[in-house]
């Protein structure tokens, strides 16, 4: 897939969780990470990943679009979520994206996360501001933080702070999780 895009190139492969945790610390700046690995869950890596490359992006690779896999991959702080089978164009827009800050889900895996949050009962209410509402919701849409300012009329120090804010009220490390936790507690909805 990878062979004919100039943007791109394969640092290393891993067939399973025990060669990943090897190969992962040859450098990288994006891992396409399948949470469902032959020996055990992809995401576990995650810690691994964020502890040596803060600022790599990790974009969830997977075969599967079950619920309980994309909860997972989401909870676990996955920047973005595309499936296998997409055609290989998919893939690398997805990639392109996640490079731009944005947090792409195939389109399927958006229809899970729906079901699944329309069947729970909200938790314990977490008390935010409007702005703080309006900054998940534009993070919700796929918004970049350039465009989520812009949009909001506000500058990116001001974003930049109320999303520290929000990631400490969350309890989260990353856009996805932030998302993930706003629409599991019922805090923002999405059109679906």
């Amino acid at each position: 897939m990878l062979a004919d895009d100039k943007a791109y190139y394969l640092a290393w492969t891993a067939p399973d969780l025990v060669t990943a945790r090897i190969m992962v610390k040859q450098p990288f700046d994006l891992l396409l990470l399948n949470p469902k690995l032959p020996d055990g869950r992809g995401t576990s890596l995650l810690p691994l990943v964020r502890g040596l490359y803060p600022q790599a992006l990790v974009l969830a690779f997977a075969t599967a679009d079950d619920t309980d896999t994309v909860l997972d991959a989401i909870e676990s702080g996955v920047d973005g979520y595309v499936l296998q089978s997409s055609e290989s164009i998919v893939v690398t827009h997805a990639m392109d994206r996640v490079r731009q800050g944005e947090s792409p889900v195939s389109p399927s895996v958006v229809g899970h996360l729906c079901a699944r949050l329309r069947r729970r009962e909200p938790d314990d209410e977490i008390q935010l501001t409007r702005r703080q509402r309006d900054v998940l919701q534009a993070f919700a849409r796929g918004a970049t933080y350039r465009a989520a300012a812009e949009s909001l009329q506000m500058t990116p120090n001001t974003l930049s702070h109320h999303v520290k804010n929000l990631y400490r009220r969350l309890g989260v490390r990353s856009r996805g999780e932030a998302v993930a936790v706003a629409m599991q507690r019922r805090l923002i909805k999405l059109s679906c």
